[in-house]
């Protein structure tokens, strides 16, 4: 039976991949030596002093940008993920958030392989 509201599972991937790939696009990457503000530095890195935590401290600021993301593309998607909820079960709801989070981070991070390569394309 198709579920009437409820977003599938590929369809979830493709818009959080969609959702991490633009999120990073607006987001430059950190300098090195650069301060992280405290209030989103989870980590604890401080002053960047590598590539390792200028990548880190990019991520950080992306997820926080997207955890304070009020769009109504972000209204479209809980409802879908949480009508998995009322249509099949509340573990399929989780599921699908689950499945959001993980293809947002594949979608930041392909994205820096794209814009922010660690080795220079010959």
């Amino acid at each position: 039976m198709p579920l009437k509201n409820a977003l599938s599972i590929r369809q979830i991937r493709k818009l959080g991949f969609e959702h991490g790939w633009n999120a990073a696009s607006w987001v430059n990457m950190p300098e090195i030596g650069q301060t992280l503000s405290r209030d989103i530095d989870w980590q604890g890195i401080g002053t960047i002093e590598s590539k390792r935590d200028a990548i880190d401290a990019w991520e950080i600021i992306i997820l926080d940008n997207l955890q304070n993301d009020q769009s109504s593309e972000r209204a479209i998607l809980a409802f879908g993920i949480n009508s998995r909820m009322d249509e099949i079960d509340e573990w399929a709801a989780e599921d699908g958030w689950n499945e959001y989070e993980s293809s947002l981070l594949r979608g930041i991070r392909a994205y820096r392989v794209w814009g922010y390569p660690l080795r220079k394309r010959k």
